[in-house]
């Protein structure tokens, strides 16, 4: 069964990554495990996804994780419905090459799946990713 999760998000993360758009834009600050700044001054918040806040445990250890995987690269973003949250942070998922890293977070255990309600499109793949999460890596180890 975990094999089984192992290839179905490793096949998923290769199948989305067409629906990004080309433009690609380089990432310049990791605020925490679910939000970046781009260098054209946009704020981005990772769809489906909620990682701790400065000042919660693991904060540290998903922000690490995110910088890791982003940070100094270039990104393609893809909108689902809304464009911006409250915060006025621009709703994306974010691909490095053919890494879905919104994905990438939750499967790790740095984040855990939270969708919301009309942006939902991977919201299935990001549950399993989860789940598989949750199998693999002990409670102590995982972030959330």
């Amino acid at each position: 069964m975990k094999i089984f999760l192992i290839l179905l998000i490793i096949a998923f993360s290769l199948c989305v990554q067409n629906t990004a758009t080309s433009e690609t834009n380089l990432v310049v600050y990791v605020v925490d495990g679910d939000t970046i700044d781009l260098e054209n001054g946009e704020s981005i918040r990772l769809i489906g996804i909620n990682a701790p806040e400065r000042g919660e445990d693991c904060y540290y250890e998903a922000t690490t994780k995110l910088e890791g995987l982003v940070l100094n690269k270039n990104v393609r973003l893809e909108k689902d419905v809304r464009d911006a949250d409250i915060y006025d942070r621009s709703l994306r998922y974010v691909y490095v090459g053919n890494l879905f890293v919104n994905l990438e977070m939750v499967r790790t255990g740095y984040a855990y799946a939270d969708s919301v309600e009309p942006d939902v499109k991977y919201s299935n793949q990001i549950t399993n990713a989860e789940d598989f999460a949750n199998q693999v890596y002990p409670t102590w180890i995982r972030v959330v």
